[in-house]
């Protein structure tokens, strides 16, 4: 049998549930935190190609006009983003 006992207006259930409640709470902010930071570095590997493909570009001898005008294009969407 589950033993309850009256502390200060409170039952040891209601304080288990409250410890339980708060544990959760502090696991969902730090995921959260997580998911900030797993989108942050998503962020900065595209930025990353994006700049490993215009050193490329800019060592050429031979430069695409497509990639002249596509590269600056993506870069302004991913900054956006």
């Amino acid at each position: 049998m589950s033993e309850t006992k009256q502390t200060e207006g409170m039952t040891t259930d209601a304080i288990d549930n409250a410890r339980t409640g708060y544990q959760v709470a502090i696991d969902m902010w730090g995921e959260m935190g997580n998911e900030v930071w797993a989108k942050f570095n998503v962020m900065l590997v595209a930025n990353s190609i994006v700049i490993a493909v215009v050193g490329v570009v800019l060592t050429s001898p031979r430069v695409s006009p497509t990639l002249t005008i596509f590269l600056p294009v993506v870069g302004i969407i991913l900054c956006l983003l």
